[in-house]
């Protein structure tokens, strides 16, 4: 994939490989449980539509890919740890995670 001008792949766990990749990507929908997962990378900008995988849809999708000059260069940046660290630090400042000692404190 790193060395790929273009990936096409379903809306599922490899999408966010490709992504990571920093490669073009069209991606769409072979069961349910993708669309949401899809909708939300397609609405922002980051994947081409291939639909269910048809093959109008597939080459439609490769057409509006390789004319529109977008990149995944922000998408995956490695710096969830970062990011994830800090939720955990603000929740623990919070008031409502003081609250939520007091409450264990008077139950233990």
């Amino acid at each position: 994939m790193i060395e790929s001008d273009l990936a096409i792949v379903p809306a599922s766990g490899i999408l966010f490989e490709v992504l990571a990749t920093k490669c073009k990507v069209i991606s769409g929908t072979y069961i349910d449980n993708q669309k949401i997962f899809f909708d939300s990378l397609y609405n922002l900008g980051v994947s081409g539509n291939a639909g269910n995988f048809e093959k109008n849809s597939i080459k439609k999708a490769i057409i509006a890919v390789l004319k529109n000059d977008w990149k995944n260069e922000n998408l995956i940046d490695g710096k969830s740890k970062e990011r994830i660290l800090k939720l955990f630090l603000d929740a623990k400042n919070s008031n409502s995670y003081r609250g939520y000692k007091k409450v264990r404190k008077s139950i233990n």
